[in-house]
């Protein structure tokens, strides 16, 4: 028996294999249960297919680096004059932050998040430590959210490329969703 067998691959799956065989259990109970309890089986079985659903296409970091990409060089092709600023600004910015690798990928099942370090991966910094460092932490993350994902698509990317061709003084007011985007996740 090899190394990684041994230290790796067999203590990974006798911690698997009960899990898996517990939810095998709790699948077959569920299908035996569809006669005598039909609405509450289908409910079930309804809620552990869209969650499987979801996570299957929630985004990851490659689609994010890709889509940014794409923008950017949408954005390039338009000139100064024409395109919007803040459009502009808001892709810009992301790809600066992917160049110095300023940015990590959170998958949460449905949902993926990017989210902006104050420092590259690659800097050792560390915080001076007190007592209120992960409460400061923890109310200050939702500025650090760079996008949020769901079903292949990077939310707040999209939302500021909506009409990037179109200068802010030819262009429509804002709609509510752009609004509620710069109150939030605006960083000035």
């Amino acid at each position: 028996m090899s190394v990684v067998s041994r230290r790796i691959w067999q203590p990974l799956k006798n911690k698997l294999q009960p899990i898996v065989r517990d939810y095998t259990d709790v699948l077959m109970e569920m299908g035996k249960d569809i006669r005598s309890h039909p609405f509450s089986s289908l409910s079930k079985l309804s809620v552990i297919g869209a969650f499987f659903w979801s996570a299957n296409v929630a985004p990851d970091m490659q689609s994010y680096e890709d889509q940014v990409t794409i923008a950017n060089a949408d954005i390039g092709e338009v000139s100064e004059s024409e395109r919007r600023k803040s459009s502009f600004d808001h892709v810009a910015r992301r790809a600066e932050l992917l160049s110095q690798d300023r940015l990590d990928f959170m998958w949460l099942g449905p949902i993926s998040l990017v989210v902006e370090r104050e420092y590259p991966r690659s800097l050792k910094l560390f915080r001076a430590t007190h007592s209120t460092a992960w409460f400061d932490s923890l109310l200050s993350f939702p500025r650090h959210i760079a996008d949020v994902g769901f079903n292949k698509n990077w939310f707040m990317l999209q939302l500021a490329m909506v009409d990037y061709d179109i200068s802010e003084e030819l262009s429509p007011p804002s709609s509510p969703a752009e609004v509620i985007f710069n109150r939030i996740f605006k960083r000035e």
